[in-house]
C-alpha cells in the first residue's frame, strides 16, 4: 500500500466527507499494520471546543474570525477489522483515520498515540504506483472477500459538541427508557465492529441503590433525590483509579460511562483475537491495535463521546497509567 486513494468516509467529521477523495503515500509502516502517510494535499480541519489544540504542531494550526483550524498534512491508517490486512488492488477497504497532530510522530521507535487524534472510519483504494515491484509477492489475503462493516445510521451517530458539567445536570428523565438505550449502543457496536459479540459480562447490570459493591462486574442504579431529581451511581472501572462508583445527575453522563466501557471490552476482545496478537505481549496489543480501536467505535457512536475518550486515553498515556482493557 505504497500509495492510496481515500474514496469515502463511513463515519467522521463532516468536513473531511466534503473534501474527498484525496490520495496519499505511505512514508513508514507501525507494528500492527498502522500505516504513517502524507496526504498530496493537505485537509482542512474546524475542531470544535473540546479537540485537543495543545497537542498540536504549532506549524499546523491557524486562527480566522470562526475560531481555530488545522491543515492535516499527515495521517495514520490501519485496519479497521481486526483480521483484514491492506493488500495490492483493494477497493473500499475499511480503515481507522487518525489525523497527525505532531509529525515527529515519524521518527518515532513506536507510535505516540498522543500525537494523533482518531477522526474516522474511511474506505481506501489502493492506487497504482510508479515506483511498486512488478515481482513483489502477493497477499494470499488479496484473493479473500471483505466481509466489510456496514456504517451504523446516521440517525444513530447523534453528534454535538460537548456539554459543560452544569449543562449536563440540567438534563432530565429520559424519554426513552434507559435500558432500551444501552440496548441500542450494543446494537451500534455490533453494526460498526462488523460481527455481533458477547457482551453480556460488560453490560452493566441494574442494581437497587448502595448496592453497588455486592456486585463484580459493572452496575447501575438509579435514585431519586429531593422533590424530582435523580441521582443515578455507576461502578465501573476507571483510567486512573480502578474500580470506583462514580455519581451524576445526567443521563447522558451515565450512557457515556456504560458506551466506553462496552466499546473498550469490544476493541479488546477483537485485539485479542487477532493474527497479530499472539506475537504481541499485553501491552503492545492494547497500544497498537485496542486503543485505536477503541477511539473509533466511540467517535462512530457519537462524535463528542470520542473526543472525550481520545482525551482521556492521551492524559493516562502521558501520565504512564494503565489503562485497563476490559471490565
Amino acid at each position: 500500500m505504497s500509495h492510496f486513494t481515500i474514496t469515502h468516509m463511513q463515519s467522521g467529521p463532516e468536513d473531511l466527507s466534503t473534501q474527498l477523495p484525496r490520495t496519499g503515500s505511505t512514508v513508514r509502516l507501525f507494528a500492527g499494520d498502522t500505516y504513517y502517510a502524507t496526504l498530496d494535499e493537505p485537509v482542512y480541519f474546524r475542531p470544535d471546543e473540546a479537540f485537543p489544540l495543545d497537542r498540536c504542531d504549532p506549524d499546523l494550526l491557524g486562527h480566522d474570525d470562526h475560531g481555530p483550524y488545522l491543515w492535516i498534512t499527515d495521517v495514520v491508517v490501519h485496519p479497521h477489522t481486526p483480521g483484514q490486512r491492506p493488500h495490492r488492488g483493494m477497493t473500499d477497504f475499511p480503515m481507522a483515520l487518525s489525523y497527525v497532530l505532531d509529525p515527529t510522530a515519524a521518527a518515532d521507535d513506536t507510535l505516540d498515540t498522543t500525537k494523533t487524534a482518531v477522526v474516522a472510519v474511511v474506505l481506501i483504494d489502493d492506487a497504482p504506483s510508479a515506483g511498486r515491484p512488478t515481482d513483489q509477492v502477493p497477499d494470499p489475503a488479496a484473493d479473500t472477500p471483505l466481509q466489510q462493516p456496514q456504517p451504523a445510521d446516521p440517525e444513530q451517530q447523534a453528534a454535538g459538541a460537548m456539554r459543560a458539567p452544569e449543562q449536563l445536570q440540567a438534563d432530565h428523565e429520559p424519554t426513552v427508557p434507559l435500558q432500551q438505550q444501552i440496548d441500542h449502543i450494543k446494537a451500534q457496536l455490533v453494526t460498526i465492529a462488523g460481527a455481533p459479540l458477547p457482551l453480556d459480562s460488560a453490560t452493566p447490570a441494574h442494581v437497587r441503590p448502595d448496592t453497588e459493591d455486592h456486585h463484580d462486574g459493572p452496575c447501575y442504579s438509579i435514585a431519586t433525590v429531593g422533590p424530582a431529581g435523580t441521582l443515578y451511581r455507576y461502578r465501573t472501572r476507571t483510567f486512573l483509579h480502578g474500580t470506583v462508583t462514580r455519581e451524576t445527575t445526567a443521563v447522558d453522563e451515565l450512557l457515556y460511562w456504560i458506551a466506553d466501557d462496552l466499546a473498550r471490552t469490544t476493541a479488546w476482545r477483537r485485539a485479542s483475537a487477532s493474527p497479530a496478537a499472539a506475537t504481541m505481549t499485553e501491552a503492545e496489543r492494547m497500544r497498537l491495535i485496542a486503543i485505536p480501536l477503541w477511539h473509533s467505535y466511540m467517535f462512530a457512536i457519537r462524535k463528542d463521546w470520542g473526543y472525550m475518550t481520545s482525551q482521556a486515553t492521551a492524559e493516562a498515556t502521558r501520565d504512564k497509567q494503565p489503562v485497563p482493557h476490559a471490565v
